[in-house]
């Protein structure tokens, strides 16, 4: 069952192959989407087609302004939040995830995650489709894989999330012994095994798939990795071997799309959308090196009998007779050689302007070219327009992400690295529910802030309304609003109070205020009760006098 949908799977993705292909053949020729030249060494001839490289470094901006800008590695550019979102009921939970977050950035640093992302982001620019998946490692937490390219196939659920993956992975005996036990493997890899641990030279590989899909069979009431949501297996291809079967709890492969193509379960990314300009680009270089060779070597008409006689070095002295008559009279000429290079040079710069808008190239360089303490607000400020039409490439992103950073918090929590959670993150069964991923890089505060925007507008025309009706405000919870502005300026968990200290210092000075105000009260009666018994005296005493008037 497993084979045959793999293989209905890879039927589908040979017509994507070709398109990734003739893509990467532009902008990163040593990728071998086809694996046609998997045998082969690394070769600089890979590059001999390419006469213009603004495709290639194109790819290396946007893929580099990706990891600067979202994940950058010397900064906190990610926090875990509690999907509940009432304040007053999760601020409690919000700085314990908050606190795990920054343990898992810290676990994050030192494995291979910053190394396996820069190819995953290189192959959204190029694909528009890459996939990469963690697992708990040997000699770290955390172990990232980036998958290439054209060895995997994906399926989505009816709702256009991917939940199915078959990935092909080539494999010796030895590292398959390694990996699932020499009592896993098949008889023909268990062969070849005995011969390498004898010193068996032999290069042979095997295919092994790794599929993971929902499983439609399971028990819910047993919690054994084989009754889990999703059944994982490894299989032997060649030998058509079961190596492992288990599960997971959740997809554990994150496949992102920089841009859904139509209904297809694959995405297009920047590299699709601008190739015709960067193949009339590559032939337009091409042409205009021609060109230029021809100018500084030009097309020469010489006459027959002067082949010979005609010195071609530089500084050459070419003697003859103009006063012979016939073909020997005549001096060489050149022809050909009036290309208009000025021409061909404008329309260079236009088709670079025009690939370079697809891959952001202009938000990317224009952040880099300032100081590393700018503030999100000044990102923001560069260049509106060009935050908002990257704004769907972020959110697409950063959206299908997610499941990897869900693998992430559920691996180290198992191992027990996180803080102990407060009961109020507990759900009714005494499980931790999964966080949401904030990401709190500088243009991910940039493009939170451009999002954001008509909450300073609605504020600003409130501010007008209240000089003709104060009550404008009673509108807006201003704690809530108040507080998450200050985490979308990126402060500090640490420097936000606890709300619920600060719903005790609001409830503190209330009851003061009230004691005031009571206070002040009783000292009014007071007074007054006083100036009432003064003037009943005044009256009484009057009313003693007035007889003996």
């Amino acid at each position: 069952m497993v084979l045959a949908r793999k293989a209905q799977a890879f039927g589908t993705l040979e017509t994507w192959k070709s398109m990734w292909q003739r893509n990467s053949e532009y902008v990163a020729p040593q990728l071998d989407i086809n694996e046609e030249l998997l045998d082969d060494y690394p070769s600089e001839g890979d590059f001999d087609q390419i006469y213009d490289t603004t495709g290639v470094q194109a790819v290396e901006t946007y893929a580099n302004g990706l990891m600067t800008e979202i994940f950058p590695a010397n900064e906190r550019w990610a926090i875990w939040k509690s999907q509940d979102l009432e304040e007053s009921a999760n601020d409690e939970v919000m700085k314990w995830y908050a606190k795990c977050s920054e343990i898992a950035l810290k676990h994050l640093a030192s494995s291979n995650f910053y190394q396996e992302m820069k190819p995953f982001l290189k192959s959204q620019a190029i694909t528009g489709t890459s996939a990469i998946n963690v697992r708990a490692g040997k000699r770290s937490l955390l172990r990232f894989t980036n998958n290439r390219a054209g060895t995997y196939a994906i399926e989505e659920d009816d709702e256009g999330y991917v939940d199915t993956i078959f990935r092909e992975m080539k494999m010796s005996s030895m590292q398959m012994v390694k990996m699932f036990g020499e009592d896993k493997v098949g008889e023909k890899v268990k062969e070849n095994y005995e011969k390498a641990k004898k010193g068996n030279t032999d290069k042979k590989t095997y295919t092994v798939i790794h599929a993971v899909m929902l499983r439609t069979n399971r028990d819910k009431s047993k919690i054994d990795s084989k009754n889990k949501m999703y059944a994982s297996y490894y299989i032997c291809e060649d030998d058509r071997h079961m190596l492992e079967e288990s599960g997971y709890d959740s997809f554990p492969y994150c496949v992102a799309r920089a841009e859904k193509w139509d209904d297809h379960v694959y995405g297009i990314g920047p590299t699709t959308k601008a190739l015709p300009a960067i193949r009339q680009l590559n032939q337009l270089t091409k042409d205009l090196d021609a060109g230029a060779s021809v100018s500084i070597n030009p097309r020469v008409l010489v006459a027959a009998d002067m082949v010979d006689e005609i010195d071609w070095s530089e500084g050459g002295v070419t003697v003859f007779d103009p006063t012979k008559g016939g073909a020997n009279s005549q001096m060489p000429v050149t022809w050909g050689d009036n290309v208009r290079y000025d021409v061909g040079v404008e329309l260079q710069v236009a088709k670079r302007e025009e690939i370079r808008k697809f891959f952001h190239s202009g938000l990317f360089e224009a952040i880099a070219e300032k100081t590393k303490q700018m503030t999100a607000r000044e990102v923001a400020a560069i260049e509106s327009a060009e935050l908002r039409s990257f704004l769907p490439n972020f959110n697409q992103l950063t959206s299908e992400i997610q499941p990897l950073m869900n693998e992430v918090f559920r691996i180290l929590l198992d191992a027990g690295v996180f803080p102990e959670p407060p009961e109020s993150a507990l759900d009714e069964d005494s499980t931790i529910a999964l966080p949401k991923t904030e990401y709190t890089s500088r243009i991910s505060l940039a493009m939170r802030m451009v999002e954001n925007s008509a909450i300073d507008r609605t504020l600003e025309r409130m501010n007008a309304i209240a000089q003709v009706d104060p009550t404008v405000f009673d509108h807006v919870k201003m704690n809530s609003l108040l507080r998450m502005t200050m985490r979308n300026e990126g402060v500090p968990e640490d420097v936000i109070e606890d709300y619920e200290v600060v719903m005790q210092k609001m409830e503190a000075r209330e009851q003061k205020q009230q004691e005031a105000a009571q206070a002040q009260q009783a000292q009014q009666l007071a007074s007054a009760a006083s100036q009432v018994a003064t003037a009943s005296q005044g009256v009484d005493q009057s009313q003693a006098v007035e007889p003996l008037g």
